[in-house]
């Protein structure tokens, strides 16, 4: 059995990034639980 512990996706527009996540996340019954700007 395989499954995924991390998930990187790149982005040129961050702002836009943290809104479509946010979305995504909260259809999934979850959300985001930290902000590191723009840091990696």
């Amino acid at each position: 059995m395989s499954i995924f512990t991390h998930v990187s996706v790149g982005t040129n527009d961050l702002d836009q990034a943290r809104a479509f996540y946010d979305n995504v996340l909260a259809t999934l019954g979850y959300k985001r639980i930290t902000d590191l700007g723009e840091c990696y």
